[in-house]
């Protein structure tokens, strides 16, 4: 039995809903990459920075960054620890593209200070990339590569 009316009555509901639920399916089923970094652990390094007289961190990371979307190049465009904010753009976009591990740095300046002068910081680095996505790395130890601390008197 052929329902060709019953076909035509809800046509306009399927052009209105198709694009609908597939809009609805891809961003349930598209999940955010994670992001790897394999830092060197010599240069993984945090100091003071200096900018108009307040103090602010200066985060230095150096090691391969790589992510888990086969499809997709994700380019970080800003990075921070949890509790700052940057402050100063330092941070060349880092282009990571699918598939592959790439050796580089992140270089960035952000305020207020979270660490102790003159001790190592473990944190997670939050990084963006160019769609506003927010990621976590693993912790990190980031050495005191500053002067050592002055006492006071």
């Amino acid at each position: 039995m052929h329902l060709q009316w019953l076909e035509n009555l809800t046509k306009p509901f399927a052009n209105i809903f198709n694009p609908i639920s597939e809009r609805v399916g891809n961003r349930i089923a598209r999940r955010k990459p994670h992001i790897s970094i394999h830092p060197d652990p010599l240069l993984t390094n945090w100091t003071i920075a200096n900018h108009g007289g307040t103090e602010l961190m200066q985060l230095m990371i150096f090691g391969g960054f790589t992510h888990d979307d086969r499809d997709t190049t994700l380019i970080i465009t800003d990075a921070y620890v949890a509790g700052t904010q940057s402050k100063v753009k330092t941070i060349d976009w880092l282009t990571l593209p699918p598939g592959k591990l790439l050796d580089s740095r992140i270089v960035t300046i952000v305020g207020p200070v979270v660490a102790e002068k003159g001790k190592p910081f473990e944190t997670r680095v939050i990084l963006v990339d160019q769609f506003r996505r927010k990621y976590k790395s693993q912790k990190l130890t980031l050495h005191w590569a500053g002067p050592p601390p002055q006492n006071g008197g």
